[in-house]
């Protein structure tokens, strides 16, 4: 009998150093005017772009998580009460699915002194060690 065929690669050689550590990158991921990966003033101007892309996002909408999108239900909110709650809900779940731990939504309201064609929402987000801020997006 003959022994199987394997194969041993090299391991690969590095000619520069990697970082200790990276700065956050910009989401979604964008490439900047000279060809290199965009990047953020940190992890809370990401959030302010997730939470972006998940109003926008429909219901079901992203195939990698069915709590993802809320924007079918954010036309119904000034009329269903417990749609808030629901809402806040699916957007934390979605957070913990992405892995983000740090923040917890507790509320969203719809700003009266907003457009009735473009709302702005209102979030009261729980940030762990730093405590709760209110944050608007449109």
């Amino acid at each position: 009998m003959t022994e199987p065929l394997s194969f041993r690669f090299p391991a690969p050689v590095f000619y520069f150093s990697l970082p200790d550590f990276m700065d956050y990158l910009a989401f979604p991921l964008r490439i900047d005017p000279i060809g290199r990966v965009g990047r953020s003033s940190g992890a809370e101007e990401n959030l302010l772009r997730l939470l972006k892309i998940m109003l926008v996002t429909p219901a079901r909408g992203w195939p990698g998580s069915e709590n993802f999108g809320v924007r079918d239900a954010l036309a119904e909110l000034p009329f269903k009460f417990n749609l808030r709650q629901e809402t806040v809900k699916r957007i934390n779940e979605s957070l913990r699915e992405l892995g983000i731990d740090w923040v917890e939504a507790k509320t969203i309201e719809i700003d009266p002194s907003g457009d009735a064609y473009e709302p702005v929402y209102v979030f009261t987000l729980f940030y762990k060690g730093k405590g709760i801020e209110r944050l608007q997006i449109r």
